[in-house]
C-alpha cells in the first residue's frame, strides 16, 4: 500500500447460481470434496489461474506471487505435484511466484502424504502455507 505496488494475488472461485444467488466457498467446497468433483474443478483452477500469473508476468509483473488452495482430496486422489509442476514448465513460470494454501484440518486427515507432496513442492521452489480454506485467513507457512 505504501508504494502501491502489486505483490500479490489469490486465486479464488466462486459460485453463483440463478436459483440461490451467490453461493459461499465455505458452502460448494465441502460438497465439490464429497462428490468427488474438486478434482475436475481443482485441475481447471490450476491451469486458469497459472495462465493468468503467465500473463501477468508476460505483461511485466516480475515479483508477483500466486496463491491457490488445495484441497486434501485432491492431494489424496490426484498427482497434484507432477499436475502442477508440469503446466509450471510448460508455461515456464518461475516456481518463486506459486505459494500453495491448505487448511489445518486437511493436515490432520493424511499429514505422511500430505507433508510428502509439499515436501517435493518446497524442493522445487514452491512455498506452503496453511490456511483457513475459504475465511480470508491465513496462519503459517510451513516449513520442512
Amino acid at each position: 500500500m505504501q508504494n502501491s505496488k502489486l505483490i500479490g494475488f489469490e486465486a479464488l472461485i466462486r459460485c453463483h447460481s440463478p436459483q440461490f444467488g451467490c453461493i459461499s466457498p465455505d458452502k460448494f467446497i465441502p460438497h465439490a470434496e464429497e462428490s468427488g468433483q474438486i478434482v475436475e474443478l481443482g485441475g481447471w483452477i490450476f491451469q486458469q489461474v497459472l495462465l493468468d500469473l503467465k500473463r501477468f508476468l508476460q505483461y511485466g509483473l516480475k515479483d508477483i506471487v500466486v496463491s491457490i488452495n488445495v484441497s486434501a482430496v485432491q492431494i489424496a486422489k490426484t498427482d497434484i505435484f507432477n499436475q502442477i509442476m508440469t503446466l509450471v514448465e510448460k508455461l515456464e513460470i518461475p516456481t518463486r511466484c506459486i505459494k500453495l494454501e491448505l487448511t489445518e484440518t486437511a493436515l490432520i486427515q493424511n499429514p505422511k502424504v500430505i507433508a510428502k507432496v509439499f515436501d517435493a513442492f518446497q524442493r522445487e521452489g514452491v512455498e506452503i502455507w496453511v490456511d483457513d480454506f475459504g475465511t480470508g485467513f491465513c496462519f503459517f507457512k510451513l516449513i520442512t
